[in-house]
């Protein structure tokens, strides 16, 4: 369980970006 909250992290700070690149396109796709 310890050994994962890296991981965990990980995934939590590169997903921010990413989902906003996913807006971006979402909205440029609808505009």
């Amino acid at each position: 369980m310890i050994g994962q909250l890296p991981n965990w992290k990980f995934l939590l700070v590169w997903s921010i970006p990413f989902l906003w690149v996913v807006a971006q396109l979402i909205t440029a796709i609808k505009g």
